[in-house]
């Protein structure tokens, strides 16, 4: 679990802790997903529901590739624009 920041010299506790931290990250990350993957246009424009998508798919940090997040954002204004 070297993600989560643990090392050697870590206590029992500290270990518990640090990686409590590192899964509640991933619990946010999931929600910002099923967010982005589960919004609505309803009654927004086209122009506001593109900037909303976009705000979401920034949220759940696609930092490693951008396509991740372009992609994302295409999936889900093609399943979700009324």
């Amino acid at each position: 679990m070297r993600d989560a920041g643990l090392t050697d010299k870590d206590t029992l506790d500290i270990a518990v802790t640090k990686i409590k931290a590192h899964c509640a990250k991933h619990v946010n990350l999931s929600m910002a997903v099923f967010k982005l993957m589960s919004t609505q246009q309803g009654t927004k424009s086209i122009t506001v529901f593109a900037k909303e998508i976009e705000e979401l798919a920034t949220q759940c940090q696609f930092t490693e590739c951008q396509c991740m997040k372009e992609r994302a954002m295409k999936d889900t204004s093609f399943s979700h624009v009324r």
